[in-house]
């Protein structure tokens, strides 16, 4: 087996019994190039959203309208934030680096016009640097030769 590295990585899945998105933050093996492998005994009733390099903390969101919106927060009062959504036309999970306003309760705005068309997974404080995500491979570890 080619040498082995553990890496901290943020794993972001649907638990396929209750369909509730999740995380899990753990260390994992990694090939020498950096792909991460996730063991199949981690998988069993998890959908893998994706995995993201280090330690991510999800947000909770808010949608507000212009008017709505500059009632709640100051102009300096921005976030950086990576979100993870499915464009209504395609099947692609797709995201995007960004910066929201957010709320005295730490929500961040995301307005409307960025929401048409697009269903929304999660939010992540910060920008993440996302190894692999779904349709793309993730290497189970009994198949690695």
């Amino acid at each position: 087996m080619p040498n082995q590295s553990k890496k901290l990585v943020t794993v972001i899945y649907y638990d396929v019994n209750t369909l509730k998105l999740n995380q899990h933050v753990g260390e994992f093996p990694a090939l020498e190039h950096g792909r991460v492998i996730i063991p199949q005994s981690f998988k069993v009733n998890k959908n893998i959203v994706a995995v993201c390099d280090g330690e991510n903390i999800p947000l909770e969101i808010e949608y507000t309208q212009k008017n709505n919106r500059q009632k709640k927060m100051q102009p300096q009062d921005k976030k950086t934030v990576s979100v993870f959504y499915y464009n209504n036309r395609s099947l692609e999970l797709k995201h995007q680096v960004l910066h929201y306003p957010y709320t005295n309760n730490g929500k961040v705005l995301i307005p409307n016009e960025f929401k048409k068309f697009r269903n929304i997974l999660t939010v992540y404080d910060g920008n993440l640097k996302v190894l692999n995500k779904i349709g793309e491979r993730i290497l189970p570890l009994e198949k690695i030769a």
